[in-house]
């Protein structure tokens, strides 16, 4: 049963508010849903690239690893903890403790490979534990990489 005002229905008028009402709400949710994605997707892009950028002949190829990686990874370690610790703000909730989890297995693996680098025990190493190291050193750089995929 609907109420007129002279030819307005009153369920009309307030069924066309509350209409106009949900669509404000849903538009205004959708833009901050849009602005999060794209904060994301900007900082995992940046992510991505400083890493990439820092890791230049060691990864995603190890065409360039020097003789004294330790120096080469003492070098880039700040760099990347600052990328690391910038992105860490925009890795989603659920997945903070298993990005913490690989930002520490990337620099404990790094810290070996340092710590190893001039060791005699490295030196007598033979070819295929320096080729393990270096798939391991690229597994560990995917696993971090993998939380900076773009929605």
């Amino acid at each position: 049963m609907s109420i007129e005002v002279g030819s307005f229905s009153l369920g009309l008028v307030a069924g066309g508010i509350v209409v106009g009402i949900a669509n404000h709400y849903l538009a205004k949710s959708r833009t901050e849903e849009d602005r999060i994605i794209k904060g994301f997707n900007d900082a995992a892009t940046k992510f991505r690239s400083s890493i990439i950028n820092e890791l230049i002949g060691l990864y995603p190829l190890p065409i360039d690893w020097p003789q004294n990686i330790a120096a080469r990874l003492k070098e880039s370690s700040p760099k990347i903890q600052v990328a690391v610790e910038e992105f860490r703000h925009f890795v989603p909730p659920n997945k903070a403790k298993a990005f913490s989890m690989a930002w520490m297995q990337y620099f404990t693996s790094c810290k070996y490979l340092i710590s190893n680098n001039n060791s005699a025990r490295n030196i007598l190493r033979d070819v295929d534990n320096a080729k393990q190291s270096r798939q391991d050193f690229k597994r560990n750089v995917e696993v971090l990489l993998s939380f900076a995929q773009i929605i």
